[in-house]
Formats: structure tokens, C-alpha cells, sequence
């Protein structure tokens, strides 16, 4: 599965992205997903890749990972960036 995402940022992200030498994605293939969330940007932050998807408590950012399956799911939702930077 491909996904596009959005590169827009805000300058404080921008910011942030270049303080801690990140790479934005403009897209990403996936061939097992084992998620719902449709994540609208995505980053790669010191080797892990971070999405930014919506989830019952509004936008937060989450680490993909692969489950023990082999699917591709993501884990450890953060509310910003610099919450997922100490978190992770």
C-alpha cells in the first residue's frame, strides 16, 4: 500500500525538524498494514519513522512499527514533537 503524505509544517516544526536533522516523507510504501489511522504526514526522526494520525483524542504524532506478525502498526502516540523527541 502507498501512502502520500501532506508536507506542509508550521515554522516551529520546521524548526524543530532541522534541529534534529529530520527527514520529511512525501510518501512511503507499506506492504502489510495492520492499522486504521490514515496518517496525514510523516517524518523520519533518528532512524524511527513518526506519523502524524488523528485519534479519538484529535491529531497526535506515533512511532510505525511492525508487530510480530509482520504488519506494520503504530505504537506510542505522543502529543507534539518535542513530547515524541524526550518520549522517544
Amino acid at each position: 500500500m502507498k501512502f502520500s503524505f501532506n508536507t506542509n509544517y508550521s515554522a516551529e516544526e520546521l524548526d524543530f525538524l532541522t534541529k534534529n536533522n529530520c527527514e520529511i516523507l512525501s510518501e512511503l510504501k507499506l506492504s502489510r498494514v495492520g492499522f486504521t489511522e490514515i496518517p496525514q504526514r510523516m517524518i523520519k526522526y533518528c532512524g524511527t519513522y513518526v506519523a502524524e494520525i488523528s485519534d479519538e483524542e484529535g491529531l497526535s504524532w506515533a512511532v510505525l512499527s511492525k508487530s510480530r506478525t509482520g504488519a506494520y502498526i503504530f505504537t506510542s502516540c505522543y502529543s507534539d514533537l518535542p513530547s515524541m523527541a524526550e518520549g522517544l
